[in-house]
């Protein structure tokens, strides 16, 4: 179990997660750096999404409203994992 998790968490719902979010506190640390890392989808407003990839040279994160991915809710980027895995912490809370 991820103990770093928000209890927020429960609000969301995984659509690609083959690194183990829920599981692994050290899920990023164990993802291909693609860009296709984790997207969860927000039980309660089904149109919102939160989005983990690594471009070129970072991890980006984008919060996206009825997939508009041209104008994302929110958005981060860093080349830092663990400052990635406090903000998708964060935005999991904000975002719930």
């Amino acid at each position: 179990m991820n103990h770093l998790l928000p209890e927020s968490f429960g609000a969301w719902r995984l659509e690609f997660d083959p690194y183990g979010i829920s599981r692994d506190p050290e899920w990023l640390a164990h993802a291909d750096l693609t860009e296709d890392i984790l997207q969860l989808r927000n039980a309660n407003h089904l149109d919102l999404v939160l989005d983990v990839g690594y471009y070129h040279d970072r991890y980006r994160v984008f919060v996206v409203e009825n997939s508009d991915w041209d104008h994302p809710v929110d958005a981060f980027e860093s080349t830092s994992a663990s400052a990635t895995i406090e903000w998708v912490y964060s935005a999991i809370s904000r975002y719930a």
